[in-house]
């Protein structure tokens, strides 16, 4: 038997305790990362028992997937939230430099994409799956946007190859963020990236005419 803290059945505070436990998961998992984070460090931190959060979350994997669908849901309040971005690289590129700059404020959620991405690399990692969608849903929506600005000039595979290198941009601009934040400027180092992006898409549509 769990002690009454423990006990979802108690009291109206069930979604509360699961809210809690997801938030204290995500934190540990950002700081940690995925395997070393234990089901009993996520419970002493919410304090409640191991056992106790097994009424919540039987497995580890369960927990990640609330964890994941958690960060999900706080990145669409934050897209939600932003100006509607016109189909072009020039729109994106600057809408991308305010979430760099956006993200600065929210470092448990930039550490925590940083970690499960180098993480869900180990074979059999619980979130291989969902990271590598992730990052293929985020590369074709930016091909959309290459597509409707240069007019054929970077097609098919270089278009994908320029949006690949987008996401190398931001997702390497965050982790040297996280690493030296005094030293690195996230946002005014990717205005550099997109003054040099449009400078290639300028370049090649020149050559092809």
């Amino acid at each position: 038997m769990t002690a009454t803290g423990d006990d979802p059945r108690v009291g109206g505070a069930h979604g509360n305790r699961r809210e809690e436990i997801v938030d204290a998961a995500l934190e540990l998992i950002a700081e940690r990362g995925y395997r070393r984070a234990s089901l009993a460090q996520v419970a002493a931190r919410v304090g409640i028992t191991a056992q106790g959060l097994l009424h919540y979350f039987p497995t580890k994997d369960d927990l990640l997937v609330a964890v994941l669908a958690e960060r999900a849901r706080r990145e669409e309040v934050l897209a939600a939230a932003s100006p509607e971005v016109r189909p072009d690289v020039d729109s994106l590129l600057r809408w991308l430099t305010q979430v760099l700059q956006r993200n600065t404020g929210e470092p448990r959620l930039t550490q925590l994409h940083t970690v499960l991405s180098a993480d869900s690399l180990t074979e059999g990692h619980p979130a291989q799956d969902v990271m590598r969608e992730r990052y293929r849903e985020v590369r074709d929506r930016f091909v959309e946007f290459i597509a409707a600005t240069d007019s054929g000039a970077f097609p098919g595979r270089r278009a994908e190859g320029l949006a690949a290198l987008i996401v190398a941009a931001m997702d390497g601009l965050q982790l040297q963020w996280l690493l030296d934040r005094d030293r690195v400027d996230m946002a005014e180092t990717f205005e550099l990236f997109r003054e040099a992006v449009l400078a290639l898409l300028k370049g090649t549509a020149d050559r092809a005419e």
